[in-house]
């Protein structure tokens, strides 16, 4: 789609108004010779496990390269109105977690460089209860 000016218009002069329809033709004819180089896919899914402090739970955490992705959910009781231990990641986030369940019944830390995954119910009970989030290692 080029722009094209009527060199009678009035608007410029018709030697200018060429110039323009000229340019406009040649950038148009150089964006259409534009080529996007395919690119391979060359990151690798890899499935891990989490160990956790509640004795059932399903999980489905894998890794992207340097992203995880973490998806588990609990089928046990627990309550406390502090963070307390909740499971180890394999590998250590470079900046601080801190999100919420979906229903925000509590509240899930992992410092920067550590590998505990802390978990604040806010004084609720909760019996069975999902942990969904992603990092960077």
């Amino acid at each position: 789609m080029t722009i094209t000016i009527d060199r009678r218009s009035g608007l410029f002069t018709p030697e200018l108004s060429d110039r323009i329809n000229t340019m406009s033709d040649n950038l148009w004819n150089d964006i259409q010779s534009l080529e996007v180089p395919d690119k391979l896919y060359k990151e690798t899914v890899t499935p891990f496990k989490i160990q956790t402090t509640v004795s059932t739970a399903r999980q489905n955490c894998f890794s992207v390269g340097r992203v995880h992705i973490i998806n588990i959910v609990f089928n046990g009781e627990i309550k406390s109105d502090k963070f307390v231990e909740l499971g180890y990641l394999p590998f250590a986030p470079v900046a601080d977690i801190i999100t919420t369940n979906g229903t925000y019944e509590a509240i899930y830390k992992v410092e920067a460089g550590t590998n505990k995954l802390l978990i604040n119910t806010l004084n609720n009970t909760l019996k069975s209860f999902e942990c969904y989030f992603f990092y960077i290692s």
